[in-house]
């Protein structure tokens, strides 16, 4: 082989070496460019002693990024982990919904402060119950009296229902039941239609609407609710079990609430939440 030859072969040779490299290096993402970061990533555990990431979504006034204790649904979280006498420590981590439900089936974290109903169908996902999900109608007194009325009893009336994940499931029952439905962005838009007339009743989480109650209507005392809660279930975080820490997590969690239950802290939780508002007998059921 001469000179030539040779001089030529090692230039190719060169050639592909930084190409590979570069390749190589356009590749490999940096944290944080995707919606899910890198899956080499090192998540908190007991052992490395960081707080590990509770997932959850803004939602108040259960998970609420502006207050103080992140909302009251955290606030039982995190009370109810220290009563349990664990050394686990969480630190609360807002992200979208669709992220929040992504990363908790991937197994990634151990648990969320997030729920949709087939989590239920699962069998790696439990469910902790540390919260009754009571669901009623309000009105406005001024307006109407419905506090003697049944469901039965609102056949061609109104009813506003805030845009969730249970908007379907509450459209079909109130239509079945020949009752209007009309479908509004928020809790607060729907309780100005209803004190202005031109709604005759809301549908929302108890809590949240005598919280928000206080905050958008002047004269609160006169949004009250109808005596039948429309639906109550048990909700609460959602722990992957194929996690390292499920199990942990989910013996923690269940041991603290008792106590956060026996000892009256959770009733003071919640009579924080609710003002001078009656806190419903089925929360503490």
């Amino acid at each position: 082989m001469n000179r030539t030859k040779l001089v030529l072969l090692l230039a190719i040779a060169m050639c592909l070496v930084v190409s590979c490299a570069r390749k190589k290096e356009t590749l490999q993402p940096e944290n944080g460019e995707t919606g899910i970061e890198n899956s080499n990533t090192t998540l908190p555990t007991q052992d490395t002693g960081k707080k590990i990431p509770l997932l959850m979504i803004q939602y108040p006034p259960f998970m609420d990024s502006t207050k103080e204790k992140m909302g009251f649904t955290v606030e039982i979280f995190q009370s109810s982990i220290k009563h349990s006498g664990s050394s686990l420590e969480f630190e609360p981590k807002f992200v979208s919904p669709a992220r929040c439900e992504a990363e908790l089936l991937s197994g990634r974290y151990p648990v969320a402060l997030f729920y949709k109903r087939y989590f239920t169908e699962i069998d790696y996902l439990k469910i902790i119950p540390t919260q009754k999900v009571i669901y009623r109608l309000y009105y406005d007194k001024r307006q109407a009296d419905f506090s003697q009325s049944q469901l039965e009893d609102l056949v061609g009336k109104s009813v506003a229902l805030t845009e969730n994940s249970s908007i379907d499931y509450y459209t079909r029952m109130f239509k079945e039941k020949n009752i209007s439905v009309i479908k509004v962005p928020t809790l607060h838009q729907s309780l100005l239609m209803l004190e202005s007339g031109r709604i005759d009743l809301v549908l929302a989480l108890d809590i949240a609407a005598r919280i928000e109650v206080r905050k958008t209507i002047k004269e609160s005392n006169n949004i009250v609710p109808c005596p039948t809660i429309i639906s109550i279930t048990e909700g609460g975080p959602c722990v992957n079990l194929n996690h390292p820490l499920g199990n942990e997590v989910a013996t923690a969690l269940e041991k603290g609430f008792k106590k956060l239950k026996s000892n009256g802290e959770l009733h003071e939780i919640y009579r924080r939440a609710y003002g001078a508002w009656e806190i419903p007998e089925e929360v503490f059921q």
